[in-house]
């Protein structure tokens, strides 16, 4: 009987307090483990409200009592990462919108000096190889209007 008691309550916590509903989610590294110390706001200009959380150790938050409405907007930002922002959403009385939010890791740049000289920006996230080619080459190539007849 003390088992049954216990139960129901056990499931409370889960849930979005009465006349309220709740936000929650999970922050992750492109889907790998969860992200610590994101920031997570959670906005309604309509209502003028403003909710900043931050990520537990496990990339988790949660905002249990958020006022039935629609217009809310989830940011998540953390250094080193893109920005990641929700489609506008609404909230209802009791219920839980969840969230799964991947950060992908912002393009950089990698500097290199050599002996002084002012550092070129390399952009490591892109393909392919380039050459300054001068007019001397050009002239070189072989002409592009050929045709089988001259090989006669």
């Amino acid at each position: 009987m003390c088992l049954v008691g216990l139960i129901p309550g056990f499931g409370v916590w889960a849930q979005a307090s009465t006349g309220f509903g709740a936000v929650s989610g999970i922050v992750t590294q492109a889907g790998a483990d969860g992200m610590p110390e994101a920031m997570v706001v959670l906005s309604n200009s309509t209502l003028g409200t403003q909710v900043t959380m931050l990520t537990t150790d496990d990339g988790v938050f949660n905002a249990a009592a958020v006022t039935p409405a629609g217009g809310y907007a989830l940011k998540v930002t953390r250094q080193g990462y893109q920005t990641w922002q929700s489609a506008i959403f609404s909230v209802s009385a009791g219920q839980m919108v969840e969230f799964n939010v991947p950060l992908q890791t912002e393009g950089t740049a990698a500097k290199l000096n050599v002996a002084g000289a002012p550092a070129p920006e390399l952009e490591i996230d892109k393909t392919g190889t380039s050459e300054q080619v001068t007019p001397q080459q050009v002239d070189l190539l072989p002409p592009t209007h050929t045709s089988c007849r001259s090989l006669r």
